[in-house]
């Protein structure tokens, strides 16, 4: 199966080592690498901030499990950000991996820049803010604070400070594991792990375990690394064609009210809870494709800093405004939405600030992503 749906000839191997290619080092970065058709990057370009707003809306609902609407933005849309994340990821990284020492030595100096700097930065903002504006950290927990940290209300001892960036901590646990996965995809005799890692979080046994983020996120970059390597004429079909299009969103609306009447039946179904999410992944490139034919698409296309700058700070903001305006612990929607709102203003204000008055600093807290 070809790996290039528009039948480009390959580009020169010196581009890989170019100032692009930093960009490629996690799922919020801008995409332009080898491997890729055009149609595809821009997809993923214009999907970023969109996908975005699931995280965002999952720590703005406070009572998800209560109310209808709540339950719907964070669990039925919400959840699939993260996930959809790592498969971009894997995707990203496979489609312009050679497997050799250079490219992996390479890959992982875009990393520190993209993903360890932003990583260590970001907890340091965090620790200063909670610590001392709103005074959920003990000072002895200042190292603690930049692995894992257990906050008073997030009770959670294996998440930075800055609570979502788990999520770029564990992006580069799987970079460094790189190797070992690229060996299996590009082997026929071994590829049938990753179905099996994506079957196992799926069913897995044991709920609580598929849940851990680790169990999330192998598969998912696996899953994306498989496409990149053996399937990206697929993603490219649900990005233009208007018949894929429909079929994947239908099957994500259709796994979507199973999952919201087996919850309003009192019926918790982990597995129908998880394919929810692996059928969200396809109708968010099936969106992307028109969401870049639309009206919002030169914005959203400038919007990969931002993306990023949003991801990693919108925790941060959200608790702030929470301490310092109590209404805002209320679980009614109305609340819940407000907040979402109001940290996104400030979380874009802010990038626009840094824009004009310390870009320098802004690049290196969203990982030198334009």
């Amino acid at each position: 199966m070809s790996t290039r749906p528009d039948n480009r000839p390959p580009r020169p191997a010196a581009q890989a080592d170019s100032g692009q290619e930093t960009a490629s080092g996690a799922a919020l970065a801008a995409p332009d690498v080898l491997g890729l058709s055009d149609t595809l990057s821009d997809a993923i370009r214009v999907m970023r901030l969109p996908l975005l707003m699931g995280p965002l809306l999952v720590h703005a609902c406070l009572a998800p499990q209560s109310l209808p609407t709540q339950y719907i933005l964070s669990h039925v849309v919400g959840d699939v950000s993260v996930p959809a994340f790592f498969f971009v990821s894997g995707l990203l990284y496979f489609a312009n991996y050679d497997g050799t020492l250079r490219g992996y030595t390479r890959k992982l100096r875009n990393r520190v820049r993209s993903l360890a700097i932003p990583y260590l930065l970001w907890n340091l903002i965090g620790y200063f803010a909670l610590a001392y504006v709103v005074h959920m950290v003990a000072k002895s927990d200042f190292l603690k604070s930049f692995w894992a940290v257990r906050v008073a209300r997030r009770l959670s001892a294996s998440a930075p400070v800055d609570g979502p960036l788990y999520f770029i901590k564990g992006l580069f646990f799987l970079a460094l594991a790189a190797p070992f996965f690229h060996f299996a995809l590009r082997r026929r005799t071994l590829v049938w792990v990753v179905p099996v890692t994506v079957l196992f979080w799926l069913i897995a046994p044991v709920p609580s375990l598929a849940d851990r983020m680790f169990v999330v996120a192998t598969p998912m970059f696996l899953l994306g690394g498989l496409f990149a390597l053996r399937g990206q004429n697929i993603l490219s079909r649900l990005v233009t064609s208007g018949r894929a299009s429909l079929i994947s969103i239908v099957f994500f609306v259709t796994v979507s009210a199973v999952n919201v009447g087996l919850h309003w039946a009192g019926i918790d179904c982990k597995a129908v809870q998880r394919l929810n999410i692996l059928m969200g992944i396809p109708a968010w490139f099936a969106v992307s494709g028109a969401l870049s034919r639309g009206a919002l698409a030169p914005f959203l296309r400038w919007a990969q800093g931002f993306a990023m700058f949003l991801f990693c700070s919108f925790d941060l903001i959200m608790t702030v405004f929470r301490e310092i305006w109590p209404p805002l612990h209320h679980t009614g929607d109305i609340y819940c939405m407000s907040v979402a709102l109001m940290t996104f203003a400030a979380s874009l204000a802010a990038y626009l600030i840094l824009e004009i008055v310390a870009r320098p600093l802004l690049r290196l807290l969203v990982g030198s992503r334009r």
